[in-house]
């Protein structure tokens, strides 16, 4: 009887084998079960039309089997009549009501990041290129945040890879946003957004229909400096390479600071937000917990973010916010570049700290012992090193207005790279 059965909505029936136990044989269909499809579907609705066209297609399987005499198991006469009249009404009303509370939560969270206001500046900017992105081309652009698609994860959130427009991106998911942050995150936007530096990474635009925004960035092939230097234990790296990476980012934090209106505090300077490209050129990133300080003095926090083994002790200690409290933490990445190791770690059950380390160092007046004997090993290099290991001291000074300015650091870095390239550093800016 089912072999007689054809109907495009029917599994095919290709034969059966009764003995020793009643086998029966059926095309293959790949794409699984309605139920496991709707279960996928959460939480999002499923689309009406779709809904329809799945009802349909079951009830005209049903009417088939039924003149044929034949009544499904699970699926009793009357149940498609039943499926079509009943269910399918109430299933579409219930999605339309949840895609309707789904928009006005998108909307409240649109409203509550100033996303109108955000949309007249950028209209009234000519040739902005910043977007504000929906949470479907992001939900498509990632897979739905497939953990195949993750590239990095931290204490301010999780980075996805993506593809938008046949590009690929970098898709950030914030872990937390604070009170301040939540009520300017409009106005924080367009300054980051307008940001034009080649050593800081581009912030392509947002999407505001979450509860937190999510960032989405220019993707940087080569991952991060912290990558480089305790994951990829096998890659040399030579001293100028080294310095290369370091002045790049000093001149992207100088920017920050001197050249941003209003001033720019990274907040989270570390080995692990400096990324690579496939010519080593540095970009800092992650600005998620960055803050804008007009005056240029500081601000004061009632909570301290930070990574141990980076944090300014100052700013731990009183809670006021610098640029020196930037300084200070670049003097650690540039210490791991040096050294090639980690900035804070447990080691045989024991904690380690690379500024302790350094400053037990300098009492002991034997730095080389913590430097990367890759790089001491020449002694063309040692002139240098010697310079770049006080600029460390300096930079890593207790009291944030007894360290260096960004601008200068990153002179002084400019003029170590001339002189390993036995060139004269430019004139100007007071290297230190």
């Amino acid at each position: 009887m089912l072999s007689r059965v054809q109907h495009k909505n029917l599994v095919k029936f290709i034969g059966a084998c009764k003995e020793p136990v009643m086998v029966v044989v059926t095309e293959l269909l790949t794409g699984g079960s309605l139920r496991k499809y709707l279960v996928n579907m959460r939480p999002r609705c499923l689309e009406p039309r779709v809904a329809v066209g799945f009802a349909l297609d079951i009830a005209c399987a049903m009417d088939c089997l039924h003149s044929h005499g034949i009544i499904h198991r699970d699926l009793k006469p009357g149940v498609s009549i039943f499926f079509v009249i009943v269910l399918l009404p109430s299933s579409l009303v219930y999605c339309v009501y949840q895609r309707r509370k789904v928009a006005t939560i998108k909307r409240k969270y649109f409203q509550q990041y100033g996303g109108h206001l955000l949309l007249e500046e950028m209209k009234s900017e000519q040739g902005f290129s910043f977007r504000i992105f929906k949470e479907e081309e992001l939900i498509e652009a990632t897979n739905n945040f497939d953990e195949k698609n993750k590239v990095a994860e931290g204490g301010s959130g999780i980075v996805y890879r993506g593809t938008i427009d046949n590009k690929l991106v970098a898709i950030k998911k914030c872990k937390t946003i604070g009170e301040r942050e939540r009520k300017e995150f409009d106005k924080e936007m367009l300054i980051l957004s307008q940001l034009n530096h080649k050593n800081i990474v581009t912030i392509l635009g947002c999407c505001l229909e979450v509860e937190i925004p999510v960032l989405i960035y220019e993707f940087i092939s080569e991952g991060t400096l912290f990558d480089l230097l305790h994951r990829k234990c096998d890659v040399d790296i030579p001293l100028h390479t080294r310095l290369k990476i370091a002045q790049e980012t000093a001149e992207a934090l100088s920017y920050l600071h001197s050249w941003a209106s209003p001033i720019i505090v990274h907040r989270y300077v570390k080995s692990f937000n400096i990324l690579l490209d496939e010519n080593f050129v540095a970009k800092v990133s992650d600005f998620g917990a960055s803050v804008l300080t007009p005056s240029g003095e500081g601000q004061f926090v009632t909570h301290v973010q930070g990574t141990l083994g980076y944090l300014d002790p100052e700013y731990v200690q009183t809670g006021q916010l610098t640029v020196k409290s930037d300084v200070y933490s670049f003097s650690v990445v540039l210490l791991e570049l040096l050294t090639r190791k980690m900035a804070f770690c447990t080691e045989e059950l024991q904690v380690r700290s690379l500024v302790a380390d350094f400053y037990s160092a300098i009492k002991e007046n034997n730095v080389v012992a913590i430097l990367d004997v890759k790089i001491t090993g020449d002694e063309e290099n040692m002139d240098v090193i010697t310079k770049l290991v006080e600029l460390v001291r300096k930079c890593l000074h207790m009291e944030g207005e007894m360290r260096p300015e960004m601008r200068q650091v990153a002179a002084s870095l400019e003029a170590s790279v001339r002189a390993m390239n036995n060139l004269q550093p430019r004139e100007g800016i007071g290297l230190i």
